[in-house]
């Protein structure tokens, strides 16, 4: 049964949340100034900058911020050390490879190590990811695979040691859409970005426009650093909104230029945006939907999330996207389950550590 009261107190708290984060995108795009505002509103913000991952990307008089952001620095720095590692032991393989959002993502913001992320997801072709696993684990860089998957996009690997981060082998572009693009043709055109430890493999720019909003869409644009990852991407926008329609990816694109056009004054033309929104009521639609799912909270937010989601697959891809997701799911919660088994045996029931999920997913 609804909690109506609950329910009333999640769109209060949505609104809140919404004044916080106008106040966050006019102090990351430097139109507020931040050092006259009043404590409570130095506290909204700084807790509305560590929940949308820009802490740092701006001054901000708050006790907690240096430390904060020096700890930001240290994980980001962390981060990218462990990709070289996952990149170098794949590449080593003979394997081509590509880092997806991270580090890839990181190396375009003013500072790099404030970009952060919870795991190092790589993509390799279908055929390859049994021996990049492999790869992965003969070089001690992680310890073991714990999920094999067919129908997600993504195998994972717990890392070998405690400084380590989760790996996810992605093999396909994104379980969640109908996306008709081969891995192998996104890793001929592959580039190298630089960052403070060496260069890393990247999508090609218009490859990683669609890629990025896509990953920003299917999450609900839930975090303003998944936005900032397009601010200084500078791709052809209208070839990737080219590539973006011909992947049957538009309308999940879509939500996230048009958001990091208005709110980040990222410089995405207009007729790039007619070519992904292409006049459509569809396209129309998911907007209202993501709308009501930001305006809500309690239940009533994750059905519209949820709803959200699957507004932006073409409705002929519904049927092949419902059945991935189930199988996907499956997949997922028996490979988890396994490990919440194995952590049960080694330490006892009552030490066994909780593994929720993250994000639609879950992070041991």
């Amino acid at each position: 049964m609804l909690d109506v009261a609950r329910e009333i107190q999640g769109v209060r708290h949505a609104a809140n949340g919404r004044a916080a984060l106008r106040l966050l995108i006019d102090a990351v795009t430097g139109k507020l100034a931040t050092d006259t505002l009043a404590p409570e509103t130095t506290q909204a913000l700084f807790e509305a900058a560590e929940r949308n991952g820009v802490l740092g990307l701006f001054p901000l008089r708050h006790p907690g911020y240096r430390a904060a952001v020096v700890a930001a620095q240290a994980r980001g720095m962390r981060a990218l050390r462990f990709t070289h590692r996952v990149v170098a032991a794949i590449e080593a393989a003979g394997i081509p490879v590509v880092v997806l959002k991270g580090a890839a993502a990181a190396s375009r913001w003013r500072e790099p190590a404030l970009r952060q992320q919870s795991d190092v997801d790589v993509l390799v072709e279908p055929r390859h990811k049994d021996g990049a696993a492999q790869a992965l684990v003969d070089a001690g860089v992680c310890s073991r695979r714990f999920l094999d998957s067919h129908e997600m996009h993504n195998d994972s690997l717990l890392p070998a040691e405690p400084s380590g981060m989760l790996v996810e082998l992605h093999h396909y572009f994104n379980h969640h859409h109908d996306t008709r693009v081969e891995v192998a043709e996104l890793l001929a055109r592959r580039q190298t970005v630089p960052t403070p430890q060496g260069d890393l493999p990247a999508l090609n720019r218009e490859d990683d426009a669609v890629y990025l909003a896509l990953h920003a869409a299917t999450h609900s644009l839930q975090r303003l650093a998944w936005l900032v990852d397009l601010v200084g991407l500078e791709p052809n926008w209208q070839v990737a909104a080219e590539r973006a329609r011909a992947w049957g990816v538009a309308l999940a694109v879509a939500p996230a230029w048009r958001r990091a056009r208005t709110a980040l004054g990222v410089p995405i033309p207009q007729r790039a945006m007619e070519i992904v929104e292409a006049g459509s009521i569809h396209a129309r639609l998911a907007q209202v939907v993501l709308e009501f799912a930001e305006a809500t909270g309690g239940d009533t937010q994750r059905f519209f999330a949820r709803a959200f989601r699957l507004s932006i697959v073409p409705i002929r891809s519904l049927p092949l996207v419902f059945r991935r997701k189930f199988t996907a799911g499956r997949e997922q919660r028996d490979a988890y389950e396994l490990l919440r088994r194995a952590a049960r045996q080694r330490l006892g029931a009552a030490r066994a550590p909780q593994i929720p999920f993250v994000d639609g997913k879950e992070s041991p």
